[in-house]
């Protein structure tokens, strides 16, 4: 892939005020995972939080509308509700009439704004669908979740994966951490290193993979995109466009670490897409997203978290682990983090399922 000119991704907010937080809509997981990587069909990423559970049921789903596998057996699939409760985390986000309005007429570019469905599901043929499947590894998921975790101030990385033209499916493979500069609005703003970003992109090709996509955090607030996120988002699709296909093979991820709203101590992601139809064009879409089980973390992939581990102490605004993650929980950051990473790490279950079937 041709190394072009960096763009460098700006994130701004301000925090919309919402509710409370509510509790949970329950469900547990208790599936083994397959050895291979399966996919497992999701639902709307970005209302993961409303299923997450809290510290005492760590394995609750962290999406609505999961295909799961049994323990035992063929996979069998668990009927998907057609019209899951939504917890107040979710519906208290800016309605549609309001985001629509913000994308189109907006005095504060760091408004933040609310991610709407597509009108049909990933290559249906619908009017207005999602225009390719999204499958992401649970990998991806996690070094994400650990790398948000480190900062108080938002972090910021590019995602490595494959992209499937034929098929129009694409596969995000590995997260790859880039540095930020130096702001003193790090806690709402961040800003890529354009020279990092020129080197994680070179490791990225060199590990096989393609740029796919973009993620970064919002630390203690809801992962919205803001205004300046879903213009980056933009420039970014079409700097990736895929001329053979027409389509634009890039995503856009925020992670959620210590929102305060958040039912439970794992993390929600947002994966979004800008709309490029006449009625959706400039607003933040919502993907939907398939998750494939990885059932090991590399060492050379530990080792990059390991690194990222022992730097964040030297940065300004890193988390303090043994403080409380939220002033309504005595939770400390590093047993909400260790809760929030072992959700994405399936093998974990796995072995706990094979214990108990000895």
């Amino acid at each position: 892939m041709q190394l072009d000119p960096p763009v460098s991704p700006k994130a701004k907010k301000v925090e919309v005020p919402g509710k409370g937080a509510s509790s949970p809509n329950g469900g547990t997981e208790s599936e083994a995972v397959p050895e291979k990587s399966t996919l497992v069909t999701a639902s709307v990423a970005t209302d993961a939080a409303d299923c997450a559970s809290s510290s005492e049921n760590v394995n609750a789903p962290d999406a609505v509308g999961h295909k799961q596998s049994s323990n035992s057996g063929p996979a069998a699939e668990i009927p998907v509700p057609k019209s899951p409760t939504r917890t107040e985390y979710a519906m208290s986000r800016p309605q549609r009439n309001n985001a629509r309005t913000l994308a189109l007429h907006y005095d504060d570019p760091h408004q933040m704004v609310r991610c709407t469905p597509f009108q049909g599901l990933p290559l249906s043929g619908a009017a207005g669908c999602q225009p390719f499947r999204l499958v992401v590894h649970t990998n991806a998921q996690l070094q994400m979740d650990f790398h948000a975790h480190l900062m108080l101030s938002e972090v910021i990385g590019l995602l490595g994966g494959l992209w499937d033209s034929e098929g129009k499916v694409l596969t995000v493979v590995r997260a790859f951490p880039c540095e930020a500069l130096e702001s003193e609005e790090a806690h709402t703003n961040v800003e890529m290193d354009p020279g990092s970003e020129l080197v994680v992109r070179h490791q990225i090709i060199e590990a096989g993979l393609r740029v796919v996509g973009w993620y970064h955090s919002h630390p203690t607030f809801r992962p919205d995109p803001s205004i300046i996120d879903i213009e980056n988002q933009t420039a970014y699709q079409k700097l990736f466009r895929d001329n053979g296909s027409a389509e634009e093979p890039f995503v856009g991820a925020i992670v959620g670490p210590y929102d305060p709203e958040l039912p439970g101590p794992v993390s929600v992601f947002n994966w979004f897409y800008v709309g490029r139809s006449a009625v959706d064009r400039g607003h933040p879409k919502r993907l939907v997203v398939e998750t494939a089980y990885d059932t090991e973390l590399p060492k050379e992939e530990q080792a990059v978290l390991l690194q990222l581990l022992d730097s964040a102490h030297q940065i300004k605004h890193h988390a303090l682990l043994e403080e409380a993650w939220r002033p309504s929980s005595m939770e400390l950051r590093s047993l909400k983090m260790v809760v929030s990473l072992a959700y994405r790490m399936p093998w974990l279950k796995a072995r706990s399922v094979d214990k108990s079937n000895t």
